[in-house]
């Protein structure tokens, strides 16, 4: 396994060995650390949620034949590492979403020849249960919340992608947008609000906020037709990217309120934004020149503005940051020559001379 450590803020415990807790707390500096995982033989690991106790899924490659196949994991908080299939799929498993009591959703496939999709439930003692939308010839679920229901997209027979609420009891309401003719639910927080992106009669594409009693709030980023709404935290702040008048993508941060930042890492030539916790805390990803030394890096954007670059290890070629939780846990994968690993930063903490954590 893949195995590096953030170099800067790590204070050691041979260097703690002997000092008060006075003496701690002032020599003490809080700083990133980095674990690398990987799943069995895999050649790449993703992972793509991770809830509030530090619990990630997401999936992995391993080769078979002359081919590949996609399966799901989970990662547990003492780093133990559970892997799945669905309905011995053995092809493709994707799991999309995680919450706090551990239950997994998702989208599964036989084949890539139909590219038929069905949803997945994967609850917290390892049960999966399969379901599709009623008349859907695909479904992808994206995202679940803490009442277990489940949102995402799906096809049928009519032409255009729809919207689909998946409540805890099985049963299924459209996520129709006013004046819509489609609908991309892609991320829920813990109270139910959806998020995502809807098409119009026009062809542009615009963000859309579904409350949980059902109401939508629409919005638009500034000299953009492709709004795409990628995460949403418990203040119904929302993150995602859109494409402006010259082609370029930028990261945004829209809020309740109806105010919408651009977020663009200095210096960088493309930002798209994966994920936002409740403390305002956001990550993504960025590329910026020369590219020959890194196609793309991650970052994490406090909520006074201000930047951390994700990348500390030469040997990674890119970092994909594409989760955070309330700890501030951030998890996505970084590639290298070989394979692309899994991995979790954590920031550790100071106590102060009582013992509380700084």
């Amino acid at each position: 396994m893949h195995k590096t450590a953030f170099r800067i803020g790590i204070a050691t415990i041979v260097a703690l060995a002997g000092l008060s807790s006075a003496g701690y707390a002032q020599n003490c500096k809080p700083g990133p650390t980095l674990t690398t995982f990987d799943a069995p033989s895999s050649t790449v690991t993703a992972p793509y949620a991770i809830n509030p106790a530090g619990q990630i899924t997401g999936w992995y490659y391993v080769n078979v034949g002359e081919g590949r196949v996609a399966l799901g994991f989970l990662r547990q908080t003492d780093g133990t590492l559970i892997t799945f299939d669905v309905a011995n799929a053995h092809y493709a498993v994707f799991p999309n979403g995680i919450n706090a009591a551990g239950e997994i959703v998702g989208a599964y496939s036989y084949s890539a020849n139909n590219f038929i999709w069905h949803g997945f439930l994967r609850d917290a003692n390892g049960t999966i249960t399969t379901f599709n939308v009623p008349g859907a010839t695909s479904t992808w679920p994206n995202a679940i919340d803490e009442a277990g229901d489940a949102v995402g997209y799906y096809t049928n027979a009519t032409p255009g992608f729809k919207g689909f609420l998946r409540y805890a009891n099985g049963t299924f309401t459209t996520i129709d947008v006013p004046d819509s003719t489609s609908a991309f639910p892609t991320a829920m927080n813990p109270a139910g609000d959806t998020v995502g992106s809807y098409g119009d009669a026009t062809g542009l594409q615009h963000g859309f906020l579904r409350y949980a009693n059902g109401t939508f709030t629409t919005f638009d980023a500034p000299g953009s037709t492709s709004p795409s709404p990628i995460a949403i935290n418990s203040a119904d702040d929302v993150v995602g990217s859109y494409t402006d008048a010259t082609g370029h993508e930028h990261g945004f941060l829209w809020q309740a309120n109806g105010t919408l930042t651009t977020i663009d890492v200095p210096g960088s030539t493309w930002t798209a934004a994966f994920g936002i916790n409740p403390a305002g805390q956001i990550v993504g990803v960025y590329n910026a020149p020369p590219m020959q030394l890194r196609a793309f890096s991650g970052f994490l954007r406090e909520p006074d503005g201000t930047f951390r670059n994700l990348d500390n290890d030469s040997s990674s070629a890119e970092t994909w940051a594409t989760a955070i939780n309330p700890a501030g846990e951030i998890t996505g994968y970084r590639t290298t020559p070989l394979a692309d690993h899994g991995f979790l930063i954590s920031y550790s903490k100071c106590p102060d001379v009582d013992g509380a954590d700084q």
